[in-house]
């Protein structure tokens, strides 16, 4: 059984091999929280520079530590969902992540690229809920501009799925938070996808649908053979989008639990992956010994 990673490397789905050069490429990861988009953006083997806000909550709590920062000194616990999002309500209100977005564009990328240094366009690639147009168009139209080629890759999962990942994970995001993240990004992408926006279509060169599974579960039925799809444009330059057969679908059902690497993660006694099997079982009610016999 193969994951979703394997077919955006295979397929170069993102455009991504070891022969495809470390510039030219700028790729935005969208959907919910606890949908899989990180677990993908690891697994992705080329040079790139990445945006992702969970960096800069981690470059915040250093500078808390390190007295750089007159906010309120705090140990935040990632396990607890309201200490999570305590941080990152301080990260956004200190602007880091609209600085943070220009610093990666910065202007001398377009200085260089219009007297013929084109390799100055180093491969990017933006981690982001896309709970607003905004989120997906600003990054967009910046890096058509500057001549890269765009990719848009949206990571589905199931709700009920993506809240057990949340679950799970050591980083917790609260529960409205993450359902509210998924209903906008729902809306947003498919709106776009939609033709909604039909104008900002020509900065999009690529848009790719990725089924995720979620921990501890695999594609079954035909997402089992084609984990991925692209959505394709007409001559006019509109999606040719079905938002039933492509996407609803998807989302109504959960994909089959993967017995056989819950197990083998069981089997393994300790470690990051281990605790996330043990609490997977729990939250799934599994009996692993009537599993086993």
């Amino acid at each position: 059984m193969k994951h979703l990673f394997d077919f955006i490397l295979e397929n170069s789905i993102v455009g991504f091999k070891r022969k495809t050069p470390s510039y030219g490429e700028c790729i935005i990861l969208a959907g919910g929280s606890g949908s899989g988009k990180g677990f993908i953006k690891n697994r992705i083997d080329a040079d790139f520079k990445t945006f992702d806000v969970d960096d800069l909550k981690l470059k915040y709590e250093k500078m808390l530590k390190q007295g750089k920062l007159e906010d309120e000194l705090k140990d935040f616990d990632y396990s607890k969902p309201e200490d999570v999002t305590e941080l990152h309500m301080r990260v956004k209100d200190h602007g880091w992540k609209d600085k943070q977005i220009n610093l990666i564009f910065r202007n001398k990328y377009n200085t260089e690229k219009e007297a013929g240094n084109s390799k100055i366009l180093p491969n990017l690639l933006f981690d982001r809920v896309s709970g607003k147009i905004e989120d997906i168009t600003e990054i967009a139209t910046r890096a058509k501009t500057l001549g890269y080629n765009v990719t848009l890759v949206w990571v589905l999962c199931n709700l009920d799925v993506a809240k057990v990942n949340n679950a799970v994970r050591y980083r917790r995001v609260g529960g409205d938070i993450l359902i509210d993240a998924h209903k906008s990004a729902y809306k947003t992408l498919t709106d776009l996808l939609g033709n909604k926006y039909p104008h900002f279509n020509d900065f999009i060169d690529n848009a790719w649908i990725g089924y995720s599974a979620g921990f501890g579960r695999e594609l079954g039925g035909k997402y089992a053979s084609s984990p991925v799809i692209k959505i394709r444009k007409d001559s006019e330059g509109k999606f040719m989008f079905d938002k039933k057969t492509m996407v609803d679908d998807f989302l109504e059902i959960k994909q089959p639990i993967n017995m056989k690497e819950i197990k083998q993660l069981l089997n393994m006694g300790s470690g990051k992956r281990y605790d996330m099997a043990k609490k997977f079982v729990e939250l799934e009610n599994l009996d692993i010994d009537k599993e086993a016999a």
